[in-house]
């Protein structure tokens, strides 16, 4: 959900920004799932991501639900590494929660996993007051033909422009009341 999402976005903000302290600019990249990812409040949230994190952000979106991207790749390997360990151990090698994937994770030194559960989520929430901006900021209705655009690119609060493969539009009189 999007609340999941602005959360993760804090925590690979942080993350990039430790590693890489002269990165300009993040550019996400993510299928076009709607109910994580390309609906209203992520492209508003995303509007906001200079002033929640202190580093401006675009997201470029691929097609949705067909499984090749790279994120996908790194599901498959986490899957077949928990698989073969749960099915080559004994009980005491099981993974039983979330907190136990996650800890099993961070014996790969090649892969950084972080972990967030509802707590942590819902105080982030709060601390950004994300329900006050959704109800306060979100215009009425939809951003014009959101499923058919592959890159959003703010330009401010509440503005920014919006791609297909050629056309630009922007999409700032769309978030202004």
């Amino acid at each position: 959900d999007v609340e999941f999402v602005h959360t993760a976005q804090s925590i690979i903000s942080d993350y990039v920004q430790s590693i890489y302290p002269t990165v300009k600019r993040l550019n996400y990249v993510s299928d076009g799932a709607p109910q994580h990812f390309k609906n209203i409040k992520s492209i508003l949230n995303l509007t906001y991501h200079q002033v929640d994190f202190g580093i401006p952000a675009s997201w470029s979106f691929s097609a949705t639900a067909h499984g090749k991207g790279a994120v996908d790749g790194i599901g498959a390997a986490v899957k077949y590494w928990t698989t073969r360990r749960v099915l080559s151990g004994t009980t005491s090698d099981a993974i039983l929660t979330p907190e136990d994937l996650y800890k099993f994770t961070q014996s790969d030194s090649l892969m950084n996993v972080f972990y967030m559960d509802q707590k942590r989520i819902k105080n982030h929430c709060e601390k950004y007051q994300l329900l006050n901006r959704w109800n306060r900021d979100s215009p009425e209705g939809w951003i014009n033909q959101i499923r058919s655009q592959h890159q959003f690119d703010p330009v401010g609060i509440k503005k920014g422009q919006m791609y297909t493969h050629l056309n630009i539009t922007n999409y700032t009189n769309r978030f202004l009341n």
